[in-house]
């Protein structure tokens, strides 16, 4: 019943991005930290596989599922992703996997910076190299929320 109900999602967000030239999504994951955040909303607008260029974050659908990761290789046939947080490379990304890519975050009701940062870099380049690292990242954001 999960699979069939977050197949659907991915479908009607793909349905609507294409067709209204955007769609909003909120995030469950923590691949994209530091830059994007659990419980972050996405706007995503429509774009083509052709126009991914490096350092834009692309959505697409895979095994079922919404991933949101930033573009590291693009040369108009072939894009290849990467969560900020993870220290290895997702299977090039196929033309009929995409959404869009991700043009506004927002975070607490303020719109962030859709461009990596140089300190964000260099955390995310620490947290694919230590699971300690994020976990404690995400207990000190639980912590700042509850606060």
């Amino acid at each position: 019943m999960t699979d069939l109900h977050t197949s659907a999602k991915c479908d009607l967000l793909a349905e609507v991005a294409r067709n209204i030239g955007h769609a909003r999504v909120q995030v469950t994951g923590f691949s994209m930290l530091p830059a994007i955040w659990p419980g972050d909303v996405l706007t995503v607008e429509h774009h083509t596989h052709s126009q991914f260029r490096q350092g834009q974050i692309a959505v697409f659908a895979r095994d079922g599922g919404l991933v949101a990761h930033r573009v590291i290789r693009a040369d108009g046939l072939m894009v290849v992703t990467r969560g900020d947080s993870l220290p290895v490379a997702d299977v090039p990304v196929r033309p009929e996997e995409v959404i869009g890519r991700v043009s506004v975050i927002v975070r607490n009701g303020r719109d962030v910076a859709v461009e990596q940062s140089l300190s964000q870099r260099m955390l995310g380049l620490f947290l694919q190299r230590s699971d300690v690292a994020l976990r404690t990242l995400l207990r000190l954001r639980r912590l700042v929320w509850a606060a």
